[in-house]
């Protein structure tokens, strides 16, 4: 149909509406940038972010290290022990799933007592009876990522359980409007805007005296 101005295009409502679908779009863009900004939630999601990215690390350096071991030897079991920090993040129990997750079997002690072993940290891969290394390395970051994916997804909705019930979020130092910030953004824009003016007037005026100097010079001619 046509619009309010008989033109067939957008009308008022057709613009507003678009307005705030944008608004929405940028608060929606706002609210998953900062998500984790609240008392409480901050320092735990950067703990999670340093821990994903410390455990995928040594689970792709450990699986690397494996493959390396059966390009050199085919039938050797490849023996590892899970370094103890990486056990203390991901607890005990959650090592033991992932490495049943994986199908990779605990060590059997040594029988020489000089050689390294630990019951908990100590694991074994025999050579060939569980598909392609690369393919268990595949699997084991995957693991992580699904892993660290679900912590994540807790801590979201802890999140969003807070901001509800109306706690009190942190400004962000660097790029989030507290009000002090923003009303000096205001007020440095307005100034900005004030200045602009000024020399827009300035120009205009400048103009305006080298017209009325030249039709001056033309009637004395």
């Amino acid at each position: 149909g046509l619009g309010h101005d008989g033109e067939g295009g957008e009308t008022e409502d057709d613009i507003q509406a678009e307005i705030e679908r944008m608004v929405r779009k940028v608060d929606m863009e706002e609210s998953e940038r900062t998500w984790f900004r609240l008392q409480g939630i901050e320092e735990r999601y950067k703990q999670l972010c340093l821990e994903r990215e410390l455990v995928a690390q040594v689970i792709s350096d450990t699986f690397y290290e494996a493959y390396s071991h059966f390009l050199r030897a085919e039938t050797a079991p490849f023996y590892f022990d899970v370094d103890r920090k990486i056990a203390q993040i991901l607890t005990l129990d959650v090592l033991s799933q992932m490495m049943q997750a994986l199908k990779i079997e605990k060590a059997v002690p040594p029988e020489d007592p000089s050689v390294p072993y630990d019951e908990d940290l100590s694991y074994c891969i025999q050579p060939g009876n569980r598909g392609p290394i690369t393919k268990i390395g595949e699997n084991a970051s995957k693991w992580v990522t699904e892993h660290y994916d679900k912590k994540e997804r807790n801590l979201r909705e802890e999140a969003s359980m807070l901001r509800k019930k109306g706690d009190a979020v942190y400004p962000d130092p660097d790029d989030e409007d507290t009000k002090d910030t923003k009303d000096t953004k205001e007020q440095a824009a307005k100034e900005e805007e004030a200045r602009l003016q000024e020399e827009e007037d300035d120009a205009k005026q400048k103009a305006k005296e080298e017209a009325d100097a030249k039709d001056d010079g033309d009637w004395k001619e």
